[in-house]
């Protein structure tokens, strides 16, 4: 318990520290795919007038290929869902991997400072997640300056929760029946 509230003690007084524009976004969950569309919000999360559109461009793009093994398949999509879905997709994703690159790294401090929170709540802050993910980064020849990550915190951290569970979870999304989770989206009862 204790760790959770040193957890939520940092994050407010990280959030206290960014502007308006990092406020959290809406996630888009009535989506005709609500992950995509919610990877596309986590990528670019900023709530002005640049990142929605692009963010919806991502899910469109996304959606591509799956799309195709849909059709293919003999399903069908409803003429409104494929039009959602066809509008967004002309915006450029011309900085994706800088995102993906950001938006994992953020994702990975989030995890540190989740375990500092609850092994050691007095290390818990974003500034000991960064000096962690600075080492390790030396040990393995990767990208990780601290001006970089704390710029990279800062473009995300509206969705620093939503990258923290996707770098928990290493990426995937599997079936774990024993704890209740079928690998159905949280909206298929929708």
């Amino acid at each position: 318990m204790r760790f959770a509230a040193s957890l939520l003690i940092s994050l407010e007084r990280s959030l206290q520290l960014v502007s308006v524009r990092h406020s959290m976004p809406i996630l888009p969950l009535d989506h005709p795919d609500p992950f995509s569309a919610t990877l596309g919000v986590m990528l670019y999360p900023a709530t002005d007038q640049t990142d929605p559109p692009t963010a919806r461009a991502f899910a469109a793009q996304w959606l591509g290929e799956p799309l195709r093994r849909f059709r293919e398949a003999g399903h069908r999509l409803t003429y409104d869902a494929l039009a959602r879905i066809m509008v967004d997709a002309g915006h450029p994703l011309l900085d994706l991997n800088e995102r993906w690159e950001g938006g994992l790294a953020t994702g990975d401090l989030f995890k540190t400072l989740y375990v500092l929170a609850k092994n050691n709540a007095a290390l818990a802050s974003w500034e000991s997640a960064i000096k962690i993910y600075e080492i390790s980064a030396q040990r393995i020849g990767a990208k990780g300056s601290r001006t970089d990550l704390l710029q990279q915190r800062n473009r995300f951290l509206s969705v620093a929760h939503l990258w923290g569970a996707w770098s928990i979870r290493e990426g995937l999304f599997k079936q774990h029946p024993e704890v209740g989770y079928d690998g159905m989206p949280i909206s298929s009862p929708f």
